[in-house]
């Protein structure tokens, strides 16, 4: 939708509702209908709210109320994620890719995680942990992981990485 669909989109909208309440003081408070102050009231709450909606224009209230044609709306920033994808450990590293999953939120939660090293699977696990949110279970999914890591034979000569796609818990 270009820049200028969205303004006359919102002028509608702006325009619409200066006639309704229009229309109230005229059933209501008995006033008189003024057709000049309701176009302009419609011009000033759009430019009112182009100002709520979008705060980073740069335009005067004049100008907009003036020139609503010029309104220039910016650009969405694309909120598009970077791909990341699996990179297989090198020698000597262990890497558990740790997950966990809830029904609902919260609701019956699992962990699971797998075990690779230098790109063979040495061994995948899973158990439910009862009820919970995702980040608790992304949690325990990762304690886990250290609590395995810790108690076994390759605590002794292997490093370890744990990854996991829970902003929450990484950070």
């Amino acid at each position: 939708m270009k820049s200028c669909d969205k303004v006359w989109k919102l002028a509608l909208f702006a325009i619409i509702w200066t006639v309704w309440m229009t229309r109230n003081d005229l059933v209501f408070n008995n006033r008189q209908a003024d057709l000049e102050q309701t176009i302009d009231l419609s011009k000033l709450r759009l430019a009112h709210w182009v100002k709520a909606k979008w705060p980073q224009i740069h335009m005067s209230w004049l100008d907009m109320i003036r020139f609503p044609n010029l309104i220039q709306i910016p650009a969405k920033k694309s909120s598009i994620r970077n791909a990341i994808s699996w990179s297989c450990p090198d020698k000597g590293v262990l890497k558990f890719n740790v997950d966990g999953s809830v029904i609902e939120n919260p609701g019956l939660a699992e962990i699971g995680y797998i075990i690779d090293h230098f790109g063979v699977k040495k061994m995948t696990f899973s158990k439910s942990i009862g009820i919970g949110v995702s980040s608790l279970a992304e949690l325990l999914a990762i304690r886990e992981a250290f609590i395995l890591f810790s108690s076994s034979p390759w605590a002794n000569d292997h490093a370890i990485i744990i990854e996991s796609d829970c902003a929450n818990v990484v950070k």
